[in-house]
């Protein structure tokens, strides 16, 4: 499986328009997802995260200064 980024990598939903940081990768049903973790502040982690999986085409590198 080729992905485009790593367990740790800050990323940016393009969707959804939130940031969050990369848990796991895997694959289902031939699209690589990640399991994201996505705090509830969109400027802190503070106040805890829930966890999404987003698919890769939806992702870029997040540039959220405030959640590195």
């Amino acid at each position: 499986m080729i992905h485009r980024f790593t367990v740790g990598s800050l990323v940016r939903n393009n969707r959804t328009n939130e940031d969050g940081r990369v848990k796991n990768v895997y694959e289902e049903r031939n699209v690589v997802m990640y399991q994201v973790s996505v705090p509830n502040d969109p400027t802190s982690w503070e106040m805890g995260a829930v966890e999404a999986h987003w698919p890769e085409n939806e992702l870029d590198l997040s540039t959220n200064q405030c959640l590195q």
